[in-house]
């Protein structure tokens, strides 16, 4: 399994840019283009780069952009292939998890000031209260929110499943990476979704943001995390 991701902060050169585009699939090329901001757009491009990167370091590089296909849900995925694949971004990063044989979804999220209260509808009273028992410093309400998100996204049905619904509290592991090294800190508590196991590691990127990954397997090994320059 292998998350890669990148900082989105500086704005590529136009012949970089340019040079980027002209590798995608016209449908890839125009999603990119409809974005109104660049951040929004380089962001966007970015997860595609990842994207075929991971193909590449998982020996599957003969996988095309082309060959996506897309679920009742607009999830996409490859037909002809076991390899499953999620994308993310926020702020300044954007991260892709891809693995073969094992179902997943990750959800990073710059931790800033959110009105807690516009999103009680989609968190428990429990989780509720340990959103609001915070300091201040927001951390407990991106923790859950993350952890739900990367659910729904790996399950695949999206927002048809209610949030609040998904119970995450003292769900989880801790990924603690040192450059392509990790060490699994504490054991990972399943969290069950119509009757199916999900399983939740929490990935330190970088300080300032939280990050959570879902799989269908509890990830005892094997897991890199890279960052890659472009």
């Amino acid at each position: 399994m292998l998350i890669a991701y990148a900082e989105n902060s500086a704005p590529f050169p136009p012949n970089v840019w340019d040079g980027y585009l002209c590798r995608l699939p016209n449908e890839h090329r125009e999603q990119v283009l409809r974005y109104k901001f660049r951040e929004d757009a380089q962001a966007c491009l970015y997860g595609k780069l990842l994207l075929l990167r991971c193909l590449e370091e998982l020996g599957i590089g003969h996988l095309r952009l082309e060959d996506l296909r897309y679920t009742s849900h607009q999830r996409p995925y490859f037909n002809d292939a076991a390899i499953d694949f999620n994308i993310s971004h926020s702020g300044k990063f954007v991260v892709c998890a891809a693995a073969n044989n094992i179902r997943l979804g990750i959800d990073i999220e710059q931790i800033k000031p959110v009105a807690v209260t516009d999103f009680k509808e989609q968190f428990s009273d429990d989780e509720m209260r340990l959103i609001q028992s915070d300091d201040g410093s927001f951390v407990n309400f991106y923790n859950l929110w993350t952890k739900k998100e990367a659910l729904i996204k790996a399950d695949g049905k999206g927002l048809s499943i209610p949030l609040k619904q998904v119970s995450v509290i003292g769900a989880g592991g801790v990924v603690g990476v040192v450059g392509e090294e990790h060490q699994q800190r504490r054991h990972q508590q399943p969290v069950i979704i119509e009757n199916r196991s999900w399983f939740l590691t929490e990935i330190n990127i970088s300080e300032g943001y939280c990050c959570h990954l879902a799989t269908s397997e509890m990830i005892t090994e094997g897991l890199r995390v890279r960052r890659f320059m472009f």
